[in-house]
């Protein structure tokens, strides 16, 4: 026996706005067209290698004053904010802060516009190491979909991941560890934030012609020397040498590093003191 239900329609509408139905169409359309970092080809970053222009060595940034607009070299080893990668900012478009829920509205926890409206925002942060020097990197939402090769929009589907597991990242992220890139630096954010050894950046290519030949122009020359101090024996650098907490853009706590060295004296000292003493 079947059952059927049947019924009447006093009004038809073709083609209406129905937020829930949106919702689920780009649902839909989002769960067909995902696919993996690995499986999809992004395009580079320029069409005309030529651009790239000189492309400098981690060590190299250093002792340059001036980074903006600069192309450097880096190899990804480490997501830096796997638990951090999406949260709700302030709703001007030149804040980055973060916004907390005030009543039924958002407010900015830096310059206290508030807005009942929510607004997502994007950022990445990656080391990248090249020898012995490391370095952190930050990607703002303009600069995804070149670099990951889809806009932030496609990763909206993981937000109900980061409320209910705020430890979850979408899985591409981590397929960008071990791979090569250069990188075009925007900006140093030290000026903005306080932290040391973080370039903002605008523009990569993983063009693998490109980074053989800039890597083979370089074995002629030195390599950077190799760390002796303790710092530098846990994989630090004299770009990123000792620890201290600082705040993020965002207003979330960072672990950054201090340029300052001289460990290595300091050490000498004490061993000299722990001589003496026996």
């Amino acid at each position: 026996m079947g059952v059927s239900t049947s019924y009447n329609a006093s009004k038809v509408l073709l083609n209406v706005n129905v937020p829930d139905i949106e919702e689920f169409r780009t649902r839909m359309l989002d769960m067909g067209s995902s696919q993996s970092l690995s499986s999809t080809s992004s395009q580079p970053a320029l069409s005309d290698d030529k651009e790239v222009g000189i492309v400098k060595m981690l060590s190299e940034l250093q002792t340059t004053k001036e980074v903006r607009g600069l192309w450097f070299y880096g190899k990804i080893n480490a997501i830096l904010n796997a638990t951090s990668w999406a949260y709700m900012g302030c709703f001007k478009r030149s804040c980055r802060a973060r916004a907390i829920k005030c009543d039924n509205e958002f407010e900015c926890t830096k310059c206290r516009v508030r807005s009942s409206e929510e607004n997502w925002l994007y950022k990445l942060k990656l080391n990248v190491v090249h020898g012995c020097r490391n370095a952190e990197l930050l990607f703002w939402d303009q600069a995804w979909k070149q670099f990951l090769g889809k806009p932030t929009s496609d990763f909206r589907e993981h937000l109900d991941d980061v409320k209910l597991r705020p430890h979850s990242a979408p899985p591409l992220f981590y397929d960008l560890v071990g791979r090569e890139y250069l990188f075009k630096i925007e900006r140093d954010i030290a000026s903005l934030d306080g932290s040391d050894a973080a370039f903002c950046i605008s523009m990569t290519t993983d063009n693998k012609e490109k980074i053989e030949q800039i890597k083979s122009s370089w074995k002629d020359e030195a390599e950077p020397e190799t760390p002796t101090s303790p710092e530098h024996d846990r994989g630090q650098t004299p770009i990123s040498s000792s620890k201290r907490k600082t705040e993020d853009i965002d207003g979330s706590k960072e672990i950054s590093y201090d340029k300052t060295l001289g460990s290595t004296n300091k050490n000498k000292k004490l061993k000299e003191v722990k001589k003496e003493k026996l």
